[in-house]
């Protein structure tokens, strides 16, 4: 028997054929056909069945699906079978923690209603349905007890100081670098970073704390959250690399003043250079008893800055403007095509035989100067 869900009368297109009138006449004899369906994961299976009554053919649609009699599927399987990473066990813990049971007074049922239904909707406002899509519940054995006792409506003393202890391994964890979640050799393709792993796990430990934000306790471990977030090595790479971007403002303002100097080119501009110029750290020469500082230090461990660089090429141009300029150029002409003419050898002539017949000598060539 097969579990048939809509039948529809049919009749063939083409009833003079010879396929449609073999096929008719093989169901009026009282035959079915059965019509099968190719599966996707490989396979068929009987999707429609030709059949006749009383001399009218008729199609019967059949339930491919799964059997209301056969097992339900795991809640693991996924669509296509493919398994998935649901928190299977922490959802049946959620239901169990919220269990209501029959009271033997009735006044105040109302008033516990609402109250587990506060409780449920505070619980579940961050409940990530996949092992996945959370760092703090993926692996507990580093956020309890906190987790546990966050949920509390009111924290005591003692359990404040358990959550401040589960934050300060988290920040010594952070600190030896060691990775938030133990490496899984059979997943494919390379995980978050370290730093992103750490920045996503406090914003998210931030986050639930937040929401269960009730009691003065809950307020304090959120302050020590935070002030650990702040110190976090990923947000003091941020501010380094803001304290950069400072000093590369102010090294493009330096250069600014450098082109200044350049373009006046004066003594007085060069002492300001050596101003500005930074020194590198000495030791304090406050005693009387220091000797004097020498003129040659030991050159710096780290490379020069920019700010060095221009004051050395600035000083190389002004070392080339102090010496004496080529006597052609000083002397040269301006020819007709707007540049500098000037005769070289001059008084050398040079005299060959034609000329010493003709008496004439060979003339200056001039070359063009720039």
């Amino acid at each position: 028997m097969h579990a048939v869900t809509c039948m529809h009368r049919i009749t063939p297109v083409e009833v003079n054929s010879r396929p449609s009138s073999c096929l008719i006449h093989f169901l009026l004899n009282g035959r079915s056909v059965n019509l099968e369906l190719v599966r996707r994961v490989g396979g068929k299976v009987i999707s429609h069945i030709l059949t006749s009554h009383g001399g009218d053919i008729f199609m019967h649609t059949l339930a491919t699906g799964r059997s209301i009699l056969e097992d339900p599927p795991s809640i693991s399987e996924g669509y296509g079978g493919r398994v998935t990473d649901y928190r299977i066990t922490d959802f049946g813990i959620l239901m169990r923690s919220n269990k209501l049971m029959s009271a033997r007074r009735v006044s105040s049922a109302d008033k516990l209603n609402e109250k587990m239904k506060t409780k449920v909707e505070r619980q579940t406002m961050y409940w990530p349905l996949t092992i996945s899509a959370t760092y703090i519940y993926n692996n507990k054995q580093l956020f309890e007890p906190l987790l546990t006792l966050v949920q509390k409506e009111e924290i005591s003393d003692a359990a404040l100081i358990q959550c401040n202890q589960c934050v300060y391994n988290l920040v010594a964890l952070e600190a030896k670098h060691e990775p938030l979640l133990p490496s899984n050799p059979g997943t494919r393709g390379k995980g978050p970073k370290r730093d992103e792993q750490y920045r996503q796990m406090w914003s998210e430990l931030e986050h639930v704390v937040r929401i269960n934000n009730r009691s003065e306790n809950h307020a304090k471990l959120l302050q020590t959250l935070l002030d650990f977030k702040n110190k976090s090595p990923a947000n003091m790479i941020a501010d380094e690399s803001k304290h950069t971007k400072i000093e590369l403002n102010q090294a493009l303002r330096e250069l600014d003043i450098i082109k200044d100097m350049n373009s006046s080119s004066s003594p007085g501009s060069l002492e300001r250079a050596s101003v500005i110029r930074p020194t590198p750290p000495t030791a304090s020469t406050d005693s009387p008893l220091s000797p004097p500082l020498s003129s040659r230090g030991k050159p710096a461990a780290r490379g020069r800055s920019l700010l060095d660089i221009c004051v050395n090429r600035s000083k190389a141009s002004l070392h080339r403007s102090k010496r004496a300029d080529f006597y052609g150029r000083l002397n040269a002409e301006q020819g007709p095509n707007g540049n500098l003419v000037s005769k070289l050898y001059v008084d050398l002539v040079v005299k060959d035989e034609a000329g010493e017949r003709g008496g004439k000598g060979s003339k200056a060539a001039p070359v063009v100067v720039e």
